[in-house]
């Protein structure tokens, strides 16, 4: 590989992704113990003998950690960074329309010369296109800059509800596949 033949030149540009998330600290009621996986009425456990009374040992609990600033501080900061993790990974790219990698670099390819699109086509068809590409996605480092946490007294903007619509949209076209064969 001669120096014409690439890039030398690093390019460096700075990016900040904020996520704006509002918390709701809710009494344990009967709509959170609906939203409950093991403890709503249509659960397995409903049925169990102490199913009420671990419903009520839990308020107990989260009476005692709501009274406790300290460890409330501490259970919020990790029930949020605990979803802005699932939400990183996801939800975001939905939620700006991101292209996967073979979506952007197939276009690309299919200019290049007619024996690279053979390469590259066959390598798509034997799913190694994304070993094939690996020195671009290394070639674009990305380093973790900063994290901060603030309380915000603002309302988020943006369509927080698009990875939601985006999510269900590929269920229903799981569903029709799935039901066609």
């Amino acid at each position: 590989m001669n120096s014409d033949e690439h890039e030398t030149e690093t390019l460096e540009m700075h990016y900040r992704v904020t996520l704006d998330f509002r918390m709701l600290v809710r009494a344990i009621n009967d709509e959170v113990c609906q939203e409950s996986f093991f403890f709503n009425d249509q659960s397995i456990s409903a049925g169990e003998p102490d199913f009420e009374e671990n419903i009520e040992r839990q308020r107990r609990l989260y009476k005692l950690l709501r009274n406790n600033p300290t460890a409330l501080d501490q259970y919020l900061l990790s029930a949020l960074t605990q979803e802005a993790g699932n939400c990183v990974y996801e939800s975001l790219p939905d939620a700006f329309d991101v292209k996967e990698e073979d979506e952007i670099l197939v276009p690309l390819f299919r200019g290049m010369a007619e024996e690279d699109v053979r390469f590259f086509d066959e390598c798509r068809e034997r799913n190694v296109l994304d070993e094939n590409t690996e020195l671009i996605s290394r070639a674009v480092k990305v380093e973790w800059e900063g994290a901060e946490v603030e309380e915000m007294k603002r309302r988020m903007a943006g369509d927080v509800k698009r990875p939601e619509i985006v999510r269900k949209t590929k269920l229903r076209l799981m569903k029709r596949l799935t039901s066609k064969t």
